[in-house]
């Protein structure tokens, strides 16, 4: 099914309720957006409508997000900040969480894992290996095996190991649900109905749950009804920006940052800056653009041997030895 689905694109409606509670006091949001996800073999483009809270509001084509495998660049502030920042990830959008992710959204959250919603293949969710523990008529359920190096103390750096995945059997392993908890958030994903589109199984109707804040002080519930409307075949992904959009890349930084590894390295202004013109500098070219910027260490020189060089003398050695030793050949 992956192999089918990357060359599509999903549209997907979402009707949203944010409830924020506070001493007893409750508001409720209510908004509806346009979520689309577009994969062409490796290059994967979301786009739609950002809905949030004063002052963002509400914002017309406010998403956008381009992700191939190694990072994601993200300009769905551009409107607000003006800027597009290039982050390091394990996978790409549709395996990876970006802890990264500022958006000041409440729908799209920062946390939404878009894989659920675009025919990838759950067995590579979040780069984790997945262990089944109970199976019957209906399902599997699987959960993540913690690596070695994960600090399963701090779940919040580390949202993959309390990971729960539910798939289907009746739809040949599509997914049914996903429950992420970490940080103070409760996050579920699950599905309530199912379509079969050229053979194959995808969610149709899925229902996305997430809880936040301290129950003392305050709660946040973000409840959003996400349907598919349609499925086209992708013809092409090109990445627009607005001319001379200024960019923070911090691919040099790290392969992988955790929350609070985000926040140093933005403090810290580890990344290259750059202005738009039609396309990502490739790894060289980062590099050089690092070095002119002071964000890179230059390499220490290095001797390096020439035999051309030191050929010639060489060759006058063994030419002094051969006659000084036909000399003595006739002299005795």
């Amino acid at each position: 099914m992956d192999s089918w689905a990357s060359r599509r694109t999903f549209v997907w409606e979402a009707s949203i309720t944010y409830t924020l509670t506070e001493k007893s006091k409750s508001e409720v949001y209510r908004a509806q957006t346009i979520l689309n996800i577009a994969r062409f073999g490796a290059t994967i483009q979301v786009s739609g409508d950002g809905f949030g809270l004063s002052p963002t509001g509400f914002k017309r084509n406010g998403l956008l997000k381009f992700s191939q495998k190694g990072y994601i660049l993200d300009a769905s502030d551009y409107g607000i900040s003006n800027l597009a920042a290039v982050w390091p990830i394990e996978g790409d959008i549709l395996t990876s969480i970006n802890h990264c992710d500022y958006s000041g959204y409440v729908f799209p959250p920062a946390r939404l894992f878009v894989g659920y919603f675009a025919g990838s293949n759950p067995l590579n969710w979040l780069n984790v290996e997945w262990e089944v523990v109970r199976t019957d008529a209906d399902t599997w359920l699987l959960k993540t095996r913690p690596s070695s190096g994960q600090d399963r103390k701090n779940p919040f750096l580390y949202p993959e190991v309390s990971a729960r995945l539910t798939l289907s059997r009746k739809h040949r392993g599509a997914p049914l649900s996903l429950q992420l908890e970490y940080g103070g958030l409760k996050i579920t994903y699950k599905t309530n109905k199912f379509t079969s589109i050229s053979g194959f199984w995808i969610p149709q109707e899925v229902q996305y749950t997430e809880i936040s804040g301290n129950k003392e002080s305050w709660v946040a519930r973000l409840e959003v009804s996400l349907q598919l409307i349609r499925v086209v075949e992708t013809p092409k992904i090109m990445l627009q920006l607005p001319s001379r959009t200024q960019v923070n890349d911090f691919r040099l930084a790290g392969k992988r940052f955790t929350y609070l590894e985000c926040i140093q390295v933005t403090n810290q202004r580890r990344h290259v800056t750059y202005f738009w013109n039609g396309y990502l500098p490739d790894a060289a070219e980062l590099r050089r653009l690092a070095l002119a910027q002071g964000k890179l260490a230059p390499e220490p020189s290095r001797f390096r041997f020439a035999w051309w060089l030191v050929a010639p003398g060489v060759l006058l050695v063994v030419v002094s030895i051969f006659y000084y030793w036909r000399l003595r050949r006739r002299v005795s």
